[in-house]
C-alpha cells in the first residue's frame, strides 16, 4: 500500500519528485489539399488524452517543432491569427486544423491508427506557467489517476 502519495505524484514539487509532464503525439500520413502529395501531420494531447491539432503557446509549439519541423508557427487568414500548425513537407502549405481534425476523427472511427506515436517530455516549469486550461488538463489527469 502506498503510504506517501506525493512520492508518486508527477506534479510533486519536492527535489526528489519527477519534474516533467508528457505530451503524446500521433503522426499521421495525410494528403496535402494543395499539391496532393503525402505529408505527415501531427495531433497532440496531454497524457490525459485532452489535446488538439494546433497551439498558440510558444512553449508547446517550439517543443513540437523541434521534433516535427513541419509543425511550425504561421499566419492563417481563416483564423486571422498566428499559431503552430501542420505544413505540407512538399509545398509548405498550411494544413487546416479543422480539416485535419475531421480526417483524423474519420480515420480513428474506421479503426485506423497513426503511423507513429511519440512521447515528448515537458519540463515541470512549463506546466506551472502554462495557461489555466493547460494546468487544469494536467491536474485533472493526476486527480483521476490517484
Amino acid at each position: 500500500m502506498i503510504q506517501d502519495e506525493d512520492q508518486f505524484n508527477p506534479l510533486n514539487t519536492s527535489e526528489e519528485g519527477p519534474r516533467e509532464s508528457e505530451i503524446v503525439v500521433g503522426v499521421w500520413d495525410y494528403t496535402c489539399w494543395k499539391c496532393r502529395q503525402k505529408t505527415p501531420v501531427i495531433e497532440w494531447s496531454w497524457q490525459s488524452g485532452e489535446g488538439q491539432m494546433w497551439t498558440e503557446d510558444d512553449r508547446i509549439g517550439q517543443k513540437l517543432q523541434q521534433t516535427f519541423p513541419f509543425y511550425r508557427k504561421d499566419y492563417t487568414r481563416t483564423a486571422d491569427a498566428y499559431y503552430y500548425c501542420n505544413h505540407c513537407c512538399s509545398c509548405g502549405g498550411v494544413q487546416g486544423d479543422w480539416f485535419v481534425s475531421e480526417w483524423v476523427a474519420q480515420e480513428r472511427a474506421a479503426g485506423h491508427l497513426p503511423s507513429n506515436v511519440v512521447k515528448l517530455k515537458m519540463d515541470f516549469e512549463h506546466v506551472l506557467q502554462g495557461t489555466v486550461h493547460e494546468r487544469d488538463l494536467v491536474g485533472a489527469f493526476f486527480r483521476e489517476s490517484t
